[in-house]
């Protein structure tokens, strides 16, 4: 007890509870005058808090009431590995307190989640100042509160998870002198190893922080006795390689995370972009010195600049760092170095690169800058606490030069640094600073002083917080609480009754999306989902059948009873009756808002087919130009057919007519160009309604622009959009009925391929159930199902001998048939398929990667290590302190001990 006490003493924790109340209060504040919930009606949903984060926190939160697994989920498109969600948006201990939430209060969870974090950055940035460089509570204070509500803490605080980078960097930092100096070990590889498993992206950078503060901090230390306490021999390269050994095993105990989510990232995430590694530099001096200044918001968007706004204040401190004289000509020079490092990285594409995993950002940038600024932090709190030894004409002078670059910037007229609230303000508060400043520095008042500054700095992050997020609404739109809310609702009711309808497993999906992640939150295994650790394969595939599916998402849009049925999506809800006479209508919604549709020839999860005349595992999708064609033949090849069956009717078009355009073959496209910019341009194709069945249109192109769509002179939709490039219904009409179906160019050309003509299509209602009712005698009757194991029997017939399941390839799954392990093949680029013979037969999938195996055992390996180290230290510290004392003892006189 004596020795918690002492530590709390020590803590400062009063110290400690004030810097993380302060700036989670204002920044409550904050969120109240934006009306955020149940102040007003809006919320913290925004960018990937809105279309992701929010989603998978409902996920989690499933997991956690339902005690589900977390290494896989059915819940993203057509299903897929969920550590690598988890641990890229969800490692966080906070995450677990969205489980304390009622399911319809996850915005409030989330809002407080926010909150938390915000605190603690405060508390961790205090600790930081009061052990590595001991002041007033106060002083620490001014920084901490400064720390917590930057920029990048507040912009970026939607990516909830870097947040936590932001909460364990000082820690880590204290930490690594820590380790440098006494050898102490164990808060450095705690705080590493939470960093990392939190937050492994963001963690990567942090481990690259390490390698530079180690150099900046061994070689700007002036006192090699606080430096070396022990006095070591050789002490640069043991601490060096002592610093690499712990590091090693705080990421080794993050095993269990890393290799999961280093595999999901195989998926695509790895090729997701095609970085330039040429050298250019990104920014000026000035633009780069205006990101400084308070409000000086640009954007979020892929063209923005670093967010690294920290206070006025520490503006016009950091400069009086390198002119203090108290403060060594070493430390200055490496902490100027190092600062240098982090600005150059900015500045230079290449090096930026290599910050963020070779990989450009995708929005968001410069996700390290917080670094630079808890380094500037601290040097303006370290000039803060030597106030007393520096002229206050100097600190007038840094005050004016500061006003000189502020006015600089505003000759210059960049976007981003508006008059009122950035360029006049910002000079205004370096003014009112200078002024706060004298009673500091002379004394007056005593704590008065520093107390006013505290004042002062308190409105400023207010104002700041409140700047940047208005700035960011502005700039990307931040989400109502009843926009997510109401949506939900909406389609809880009928999800819930489906599901109570049909137990059994199967995909279902809807016709209406919030965003691309609605499964999650629904709580249904459908197609659509967007995450940063995608699947790019799967992606294409879904792509390839029609679906609107690009990039690292996918969503249900561009759906045909043809690729429904082949992918097992059995259940579609729509928004009003859907007169498609191939589904039908089941009775589960009380008020009719919605409506749930049942597909009767949809196929489960894995099914037999033929490979007499083409093998599926060897179908290659990507050689057809048309959706159409290619379904046609796929289904063909699942039933040993020799020619295409012709589910999809071809409608034979014409180009009717031409309004100022001109078209040209280039490259196997049709090249439609406009010849007056000024004048509207259309082609028009002309078809004709062989019967009343939907008709279907997919424009094949690898040059796609964006055009409108007109039938008979109404608009109809878009095509080659982000979600309009797909198969598109273009509605029913009478047999006989002539179309006009005018692509109205917009700034761009046209590209359409010329490969094909097959453009229009109408779905054969009879031969599609006469096919997929034969598809369906082969099908895996799904018996028992959880995340990660699937089992059932099937009958299989005499001529399919393939097992096809539309479960997206990974080497992770175990197929058993009849109990014994079967090798399975990759099928269409994505699917898994396996080789059966006919009869009736036990079917399993088993979900067991080894990559959780394997980092798990890394795991305790490294943690029985860990512990190991713990033990061998403490024994080897008391060691020391006995041979101290039994020196002691020796050395002092015979009367000293008598006396003694």
């Amino acid at each position: 007890m004596d020795k918690i006490k002492k530590w709390l003493c020590e803590a400062d924790i009063k110290g400690l509870l004030l810097s993380f109340f302060i700036p989670l209060v204002l920044l409550w504040l904050v969120f109240i005058a934006l009306g955020v919930y149940p102040f007003g009606e809006n919320s913290v949903l925004v960018l990937d808090l809105n279309g992701q984060y929010v989603y998978y926190f409902e996920g989690l939160r499933n997991i956690i009431k339902e005690g589900r697994s977390l290494l896989y989920t059915w819940n993203r498109a057509l299903g897929g590995e969920f550590m690598g969600i988890f641990t890229y948006y969800l490692a966080s201990p906070f995450s677990l307190i969205v489980a304390l939430f009622p399911k319809k209060m996850i915005t409030e969870a989330l809002l407080c989640i926010e909150l938390l974090k915000c605190g603690a950055c405060g508390a961790a940035m205090n600790f930081y100042l009061h052990r590595s460089h001991p002041g007033k509570r106060t002083n620490r204070l001014i920084f901490a509160t400064f720390y917590a509500l930057s920029a990048y803490a507040i912009v970026y605080g939607h990516n909830t998870m870097w947040i936590d980078a932001l909460i364990y960097l000082p820690l880590i930092t204290l930490g690594l002198e820590q380790l440098i100096t006494k050898k102490k070990f164990k808060l450095f590889a705690i705080t590493l190893y939470l960093c990392v498993s939190s937050t492994f992206y963001i963690g990567y950078m942090v481990c690259i922080w390490v390698v530079l503060y180690f150099f900046y901090y061994y070689f700007s230390q002036s006192n090699k006795t606080s430096l070396n306490y022990y006095g070591e021999k050789a002490h640069f390269i043991r601490s060096l390689i002592r610093v690499g050994a712990i590091s090693l095993i705080a990421v080794a105990m993050a095993a269990w995370i890393i290799l999961p989510t280093y595999k999901s990232l195989t998926f695509g995430k790895t090729t997701f972009s095609e970085p330039d590694y040429a050298f250019d530099s990104k920014f000026t001096f000035f633009e780069f010195f205006g990101k400084f200044l308070l409000g000086s918001y640009d954007t979020v968007r892929p063209e923005g600049f670093p967010v690294v706004y920290c206070g006025m204040l520490t503006l016009l401190l950091v400069p009086l760092y390198f002119l203090c004289k108290i403060i060594t000509a070493r430390e200055k020079i490496f902490g100027g170095i190092l600062a240098g490092i982090l600005c150059f990285s900015m500045s230079s594409t290449t090096i930026d690169l290599i910050w963020h995993g070779m990989q450009r950002p995708n929005w968001l940038n410069y996700r390290y800058s917080f670094m630079l600024v808890f380094l500037l932090l601290v040097f303006a709190y370290r000039a803060f606490c030597n106030l007393d030894s520096i002229r206050y004409e100097i600190i007038t002078a840094s005050a004016a030069l500061i006003c000189i670059l502020i006015f600089i910037v505003q000759a210059l007229q960049y976007e981003n640094t508006p008059d009122l609230t950035c360029i006049w303000i910002s000079a205004g508060l370096v003014l009112i600073y200078l002024l706060a400043l004298h009673p500091v520095k002379h004394g007056y008042l005593e704590q008065g002083g520093a107390m006013i500054v505290c004042v002062i700095i308190c409105v400023e992050c207010f104002a700041g917080a409140l700047f940047n997020l208005n700035a960011l609404d502005d700039d990307v739109h931040i989400s109502s609480r009843t926009s997510y809310r109401n949506f939900i609702d909406q389609y809880t009711g009928i999800v819930n009754s489906v599901k109570e309808y049909d137990p059994t497993f199967y995909r279902m999906e809807k016709y209406n999306h919030r965003k691309t992640n609605d499964p999650f939150t629904l709580d249904f295994y459908g197609l659509s989902n967007s995450t940063s650790t995608l699947n790019a394969k799967q992606i294409d595939f879904l792509n390839y059948m029609g679906y609107c599916s690009k990039s690292h998402w996918s969503q249900y849009m561009g759906g045909t009873p043809v690729s429904d049925s082949l992918l097992g999506l059995k259940y579609i809800i729509y928004d009003k009756a859907d007169p498609n006479e191939l589904y039908e209508l089941i009775d589960t919604d009380t008020d009719h808002s919605k409506y749930a549709y049942h597909n009767p020839y949809c196929l489960p999860i894995a099914y037999s087919v033929s490979n007499l005349i083409n093998d599926i595992t060897k179908f290659d999708i990507t050689s057809y130009q048309s959706p159409f064609d290619m379904m046609n033949n796929m289904v063909a090849s699942m039933l040993g057919k020799d020619e295409p069956i012709e589910l999809f009717k071809k409608l034979e078009c014409e180009e009717s007519d031409t309004d100022n355009v001109s078209r040209s073959n280039i490259a196997s496209h049709w090249k439609y160009a406009k010849l007056s910019e000024d004048e509207t341009a259309e082609v028009t194709f002309s078809l004709t309604a062989e019967t009343e069945s939907m008709i279907y249109m997919f424009l094949p192109s690898e040059y796609p622009r964006e055009v409108k769509i007109y039938v008979n002179g109404s608009p109809k939709d878009t095509f080659f959009g982000n979600e309009t490039d797909r198969i598109v219904e273009l509605g029913e009409y009478d047999k006989g009925q002539v179309l006009n179906v005018s692509l109205s160019l917009e700034k761009e050309n046209l590209y359409i391929s010329s490969d094909t003509d097959f453009y229009f299509a109408y779905l054969d209602d009879e031969l599609f159930r006469k096919t997929f009712t034969e598809l369906q005698k082969g099908g895996v009757n799904i018996t028992e199902f959880s995340e990660t194991r699937l089992y059932g029997t099937v009958d299989v017939p005499e001529d399919r001998t393939t097992l096809f399941a539309t479960v997206p390839y990974d080497d992770g799954w175990v197929l058993k048939i009849d109990g014994e392990v079967t090798d399975y093949n990759i099928s269409q680029s994505a699917l898994i398929s396996a080789k059966i013979t006919p009869g009736e037969h036990t079917v399993e999938f088993e979900y067991k990667p080894k990559c959780f195996t394997y980092g798990l055992t890394i795991s305790l390996c490294a943690l029985a290590l860990f512990i190991i180290v713990c033990v061998f230290e403490f024994y080897a510290k008391k060691r020391r302190k006995f041979k101290y004392l039994n020196r002691y003892y020796k050395d002092i006189s015979p009367f000293t001990q008598s006396k003694g």
